[in-house]
């Protein structure tokens, strides 16, 4: 398993140069034509907030970040869908520790992402500081996407993912 920017993963799957993306929302689903899902999603996840300081506590995304400086990773589609629909508007940026840093250096006051992709890049980065998070959105199920050539393991990855999500 290696860690890629999601778009360079949607890329390579599609391509066949990698078996699957264990993290891919069914709004992924369209553009790909040599990759299946599975029909049982893995878990959901959610769009967070990362600021320098901490949220008060009736943070509201819709009005709370209006007036804020917003970066946000380039090509990441429910990003993208989410902001225009809150009518947010923002910069985006290729990589994490780029966003990381525009909030760490002030040049923007909130990083608008999924969890994992920015804490895996804080976990690499020597930043001295913490940032503050909280869940933005609506929970968003992420699936299994397969390259088609793996068609035949199908129902056996649906079998185990449901009884994964049992436990």
């Amino acid at each position: 398993m290696q860690h890629m920017p999601h778009s360079r993963v949607g890329f390579e799957l599609e391509q066949g140069r990698i078996d699957g993306d264990c993290a891919r929302a069914l709004i992924e689903s369209k553009q790909h034509k040599n990759v299946f899902f599975v029909r049982s999603w893995v878990k959901p996840s959610y769009i967070h907030a990362f600021q320098v300081t901490e949220f008060a506590a009736d943070f509201n995304p819709r009005t709370d970040l209006k007036n804020k400086r917003i970066v946000f990773i380039r090509r990441t589609r429910i990003i993208n869908k989410f902001l225009q629909e809150k009518q947010l508007t923002g910069v985006s940026v290729t990589t994490q520790k780029q966003a990381i840093k525009m909030v760490a250096g002030g040049h923007a006051d909130v990083l608008i992402g999924f969890s994992a992709p920015v804490e895996g890049a804080l976990e690499t980065m020597k930043f001295n500081g913490k940032l503050h998070k909280t869940p933005i959105s609506d929970p968003i199920l992420i699936y299994l996407a397969v390259h088609k050539r793996h068609h035949h393991l199908k129902s056996k990855l649906e079998e185990q993912i449901a009884r994964y999500r049992q436990y």
